[in-house]
């Protein structure tokens, strides 16, 4: 074998070593995005969550607010306090609805973020295994 082989071998290990480099690096980068928007998706449920809360906090209170009043067609107020209750109903459903499709979009992100992880995993060890055998094809041939 050539001195010529030899270099090509080496030359085309250096490539390979650059290549899986430049991979381990934008899997680096991913991983780093994924964790923070999966921190975003996070804080976002927790924070959909602390607003269904007060809403319907608001609409328990409106609804104790309609029965202190008579809770009956006719009373004083009650045509006031029960519009207040059917507002408050309606808030907290949109926020429900808002919620119920937050979640779903958080569930289908975060299994697509798991499949992602498990790609970027078995890439990870196809290339190790693709540097070995390079790395014991360089050396036998030496």
């Amino acid at each position: 074998m050539g001195w010529w082989q030899d270099r090509a071998r080496k030359a085309a290990y250096a490539r390979l070593t650059a290549q899986v480099a430049d991979r381990e690096a934008v899997r680096a980068a991913e991983e780093v995005l994924g964790a923070a928007w999966m921190r975003q998706l996070t804080q976002a449920e927790q924070e959909i969550a602390g607003e269904q809360k007060i809403f319907t906090h608001m609409r328990d209170t409106a609804y104790d607010v309609y029965r202190a009043s008579g809770g009956t067609p006719g009373g004083e107020n009650t045509g006031e306090t029960y519009q207040r209750l059917a507002v408050s109903q309606q808030d907290l459903q949109r926020i429900r609805d808002r919620r119920s499709t937050l979640e779903r979009f958080a569930a289908n992100e975060r299994a697509s973020w798991a499949s992602a992880v498990s790609a970027r995993a078995l890439e990870a060890v196809e290339d190790q295994e693709q540097l070995g055998e390079a790395e014991r094809a360089a050396r036998s041939r030496s």
